[in-house]
């Protein structure tokens, strides 16, 4: 479908299907595609680094989703085992156990909750759910996990430190 250009999605750089192997596979992409019948929106294009619309038959511009993203993923597929890329991660790294990663968020929400950070309820099933997203998305190490957690930890003893004592004794923290 058609995108309209607004300031918003001009400064994106625009490709062919043929221009796809220009892309850096080794790293983490993705792609977004939009709904059959609208598309993406500017705010979801502003994500990207590149757009690409499919060429169709000017008589037939609608391709069905499920027909869009075979095409890419073969082309992508493609692309990735003519040009043999190996995704070797490192071995010293130990990646985090999805239950530690989950304890870690049901930490960070428990304090959250108490802080009272989900003031408007109804909102706060969507907010947990990116949350999760965003962490089981970063593919955190161990170390890493460890390291949000203190960072929880000691966010969270702060907090109750500025509550508790008042400000006229309260000692300088560093």
């Amino acid at each position: 479908m058609p995108h309209q250009q607004d300031s918003e999605t001009k400064n994106i750089k625009h490709i062919s299907l043929n221009e796809l192997n220009k892309i850096d596979y080794s790293k983490k992409i993705g792609f977004l595609f939009g709904s059959e019948a609208s598309g993406l929106s500017n705010n979801e294009v502003s994500f990207a680094d590149y757009t690409l619309q499919i060429p169709t038959n000017n008589k037939f511009r609608s391709l069905n989703l499920s027909h869009s993203l075979i095409i890419i993923a073969q082309t992508v597929s493609y692309i990735i085992s003519t040009k043999k890329l190996k995704f070797n991660k490192s071995k010293k790294i130990k990646r985090a156990a999805k239950m530690d990663v989950k304890n870690m968020l049901d930490f960070c929400i428990k304090n959250l909750e108490k802080q009272n950070f989900f003031k408007q309820q109804e909102k706060k099933p969507i907010m947990m759910q990116n949350l999760r997203s965003i962490f089981y998305k970063m593919e955190l190490s161990e170390k890493e996990t460890r390291i949000l957690s203190s960072v929880f930890a000691g966010l969270i003893k702060k907090r109750l430190i500025d509550k508790i004592v008042p400000k006229f004794i309260k000692p300088t923290i560093k």
